[in-house]
């Protein structure tokens, strides 16, 4: 996407941008197109703008003459492939830099890809190679001394808080989000502030508090629209998005995603497209155009595979076995779970705690008697410990467990154990109404209207 001038209109912010342009074509020394291609790349980047920003440093291989100019190329190659989801090429090129940093000194460069290769794991969901690579981090940053390393060690925050955050441990990433935000917010580094304010805000409305959900996602929001970097842009619009769907503003959250879509898609950040292709899907569900749908979960699924991401690829058959329950298909949700365990099992993780849910709600509307059974067993012990849930599912943890809850009454009462079954919906009614306060009030109304929250305070358990 360019300029009549070959300039990328998403880089318009900065003025720099269109000079460094045209200094790199006129230049015909090695050397100096190398500084100036490295310095547009970096710019391109930070306005989102990674495949022009990949379309100008790939050339700059051949130039580099030294292993210190090839590392700086390779880094930058890496990054711009990491955003545009590109996970294979991204690996090619950091894991080229590692090995040429590894047989050196100790160095903050080295510590940025370590810190890249943990990132890039984490995206795909691939937990324990993210913490191997973040111990990578750790370790080239203690084997530097009489260097300021306050910002790398911000980043560290970050990169732990994020995985952290993907386990389900909100409370401790929330800690290091808040510790990273107060060294970025005394710097004044917008672009980092506003990446810290967006991972705020999800880990904040998993953990059920959506008013102060909403506080965190206007201020990244803001910065993102005053850095133009439209990368933190789309991703806003997903935050925004999911908060809506928890908050059951359909039309709201439709028109996030629709627009964290349209970024996406001008930036070709093709992970964002597959989260923005699937929210599109389970609302239009919720609102009963299944068949619209169901194109936009296939796009989703496409994408996943496409991109060989398995995280997401298991997430939006999660996705899809929703969508079948909706429409009383209990065979085909079971054949979709059976996809999404199988890919989980390869990747070494046990299903999710919404994929539990879901299989218990296909398991109450397929099998009778033996269905409840199966059922109880399942949600008793995803309630046996607390649940640890991604903070990218569109939901919040304790409409989780009130869902959870409602469910197992159901199972409860199908086996004809009412006392019981009364006292874990009362249970999942009391998690409605607390988190209903942390809503904001003119959203209160339509949180309380949610199919799940209106049976769970009506105890319709029997349904």
């Amino acid at each position: 996407m360019t300029g009549s001038d070959g300039s990328d209109p998403r880089a318009a912010p900065d003025p720099e941008v269109k000079a460094l342009r045209e200094r790199l074509q006129s230049s015909s020394d090695g050397s100096e197109r190398l500084g100036l291609g490295l310095e547009l790349g970096r710019r391109l980047a930070g306005h989102g703008a990674y495949d022009q920003a990949i379309e100008v440093i790939e050339p700059l291989l051949p130039l580099a003459a030294s292993e210190e100019d090839r590392v700086q190329v390779l880094q930058q190659l890496g990054q711009a492939h990491l955003r545009l989801s590109q996970y294979q090429k991204a690996y090619l090129y950091l894991g080229e830099a590692l090995a040429l940093l590894s047989s050196g000194p100790g160095s903050v460069d080295l510590f940025q890809v370590y810190y890249d290769l943990a990132w890039m794991f984490y995206r795909q969901g691939y937990l324990d190679n993210a913490r191997s690579y973040l111990e990578g981090a750790r370790m080239a940053l203690e084997g530097l001394a009489g260097l300021d390393l306050s910002r790398q060690r911000a980043e560290l925050l970050h990169i732990t808080a994020l995985i952290e955050a993907s386990d389900g441990n909100h409370d401790q990433a929330a800690a290091h989000l808040r510790e990273e935000a107060s060294f970025h917010e005394k710097t004044g580094d917008e672009h980092r502030l506003a990446a810290v304010y967006n991972k705020l805000s999800s880990v904040t409305y998993t953990r059920g508090d959506i008013a102060g959900a909403l506080e965190y996602q206007a201020l990244t929001h803001s910065l993102s629209e005053k850095t133009g970097d439209s990368f933190r842009l789309a991703l806003s619009h997903k935050n925004f998005g999911d908060i809506h769907f928890i908050m059951w503003d359909l039309a709201g959250a439709l028109e996030h995603f629709r627009r964290s879509d349209e970024l996406c898609r001008s930036i070709g950040n093709g992970l964002g497209q597959i989260f923005a292709q699937a929210a599109i899907g389970r609302i239009l569900a919720a609102g009963r155009q299944h068949s619209q749908a169901k194109s936009h979960f296939d796009r989703a699924l496409e994408m996943a595979r496409r991109l060989e991401n398995r995280d997401r690829e298991a997430g939006v058959l999660v996705d899809l076995a929703e969508w079948h329950c909706l429409q009383s298909r209990p065979e085909a949700a079971l054949d979709s779970l059976k996809l999404a365990e199988k890919i989980e099992m390869m990747r070494g993780r046990t299903p999710s705690p919404r994929h539990q849910a879901v299989l218990a709600r296909t398991l109450l509307i397929s099998e009778g008697i033996h269905g409840a059974v199966e059922a109880q067993r399942l949600l008793e012990n995803l309630l046996s410990r607390p649940l640890k849930l991604d903070d990218e599912e569109m939901m919040a943890v304790p409409e989780l467990e009130a869902e959870a809850r409602f469910l197992l009454a159901r199972s409860l009462l199908g086996q004809g154990l009412r006392d019981q079954a009364d006292a874990e919906t009362a249970r999942a009614a009391d998690l409605v109404t607390a988190m209903s306060q942390k809503v904001p009030d003119e959203h209160r109304r339509t949180f309380l209207s949610k199919p799940t929250s209106a049976e769970i305070l009506g105890g319709k358990s029997g349904q």
